[in-house]
């Protein structure tokens, strides 16, 4: 009965603040598509994402989501995104579908711009069977809902050279609206070993004027890479990746800084996923791409 209560007010906490709010992975940084249609061209991939809170009981908050993405001509792409939020009780099924368009300019074509706009449906539901509680309970009858939002994104990024800069904004059908603006920048650190820094940074504004800054860097040395992040609610997290071939596999840790930590451990998320454009097939052999792709050479 008291985890069921620990267990139902975390719920309720994260829901309300959270879970109406279509979560964007810890992973992102490795799929900017998650987080910005304008990156559905960027390359063809098929990702898999999945977290889980490490709260030691049934029904701990989970979210699943798979990411679609490619090119459909030289300038144009598409892209499809899923996702599934359970809290407990709670429980929110997203869908929604991209196009994205690039923009080369200036005399050397190095400047690129892309524009994406996404659009879709939210399914929030509250299912109240399993509760050990009195059913004309108020507070569980005010809760009990099924509802239905349309929802959009609109989002841009710009790369020069090892430079990448983009914004994001989120709309929920009278639910909410949401910004997520990032920048990061790859620098060689040695120039006979392939060691690459990446510093990144995103802040996430969220409803309620509630924001995140979110402070990493990446350290990536082909075809595996190591990152750090600082997110101003104090948390810590900490990811391992790496490529081989056309594949890709991520893992990321979050440890839980706040005050909820008493009742709950960290946040454990892995991603995987499918490319063509990781690598590619010559003289019957995968040899790496001019781009930043990483892989294991064969």
């Amino acid at each position: 009965m008291k985890k069921l209560i620990i267990l139902s007010m975390l719920a309720i906490f994260s829901y309300n603040i959270e879970a109406q709010v279509i979560t964007k992975p810890n992973l992102y940084h490795e799929n900017w598509f998650s987080i910005n249609p304008a990156s559905a061209n960027s390359a063809n991939l098929l990702s898999f994402n999945s977290s889980i809170s490490s709260i030691g009981i049934d029904k701990a908050p989970q979210v699943s989501r798979l990411f679609a993405n490619g090119s459909i001509s030289e300038n144009s792409g598409i892209g499809i995104k899923m996702q599934m939020d359970k809290r407990g009780q709670f429980n929110s099924k997203n869908i929604s579908a991209a196009y994205s368009y690039k923009l080369i300019i200036g005399d050397n074509k190095k400047h690129i711009i892309n524009a994406g706009i996404a659009m879709g449906g939210s399914f929030d539901n509250f299912d109240i069977n399993g509760i050990d509680a009195e059913t004309n309970d108020p507070l569980i009858n005010y809760n009990s809902y099924s509802k239905k939002h349309f929802t959009a994104e609109i989002g841009f990024s710009y790369n020069y050279k090892h430079l990448n800069v983009g914004a994001t904004v989120f709309h929920k059908q009278n639910e909410y609206n949401s910004i997520i603006a990032y920048s990061s920048y790859d620098i060689k650190l040695l120039q006979e070993e392939d060691f690459i820094l990446t510093p990144i940074v995103l802040y996430h504004q969220m409803p309620e004027g509630m924001g995140q800054f979110d402070v990493t860097a990446k350290i990536k040395h082909k075809p595996f890479w190591t990152s750090l992040t600082y997110r101003s609610n104090n948390n810590l997290l900490m990811v391992l990746g790496t490529n081989i071939n056309i594949f890709r596999f991520s893992y990321s840790y979050e440890y839980n800084n706040m005050d909820v930590s008493a009742f709950t451990g960290g946040i454990h998320e892995i991603m995987l996923s499918y490319s063509p454009d990781f690598s590619k097939k010559a003289e019957g052999k995968l040899v790496e791409k001019d781009d930043d792709s990483d892989n294991i050479k064969l």
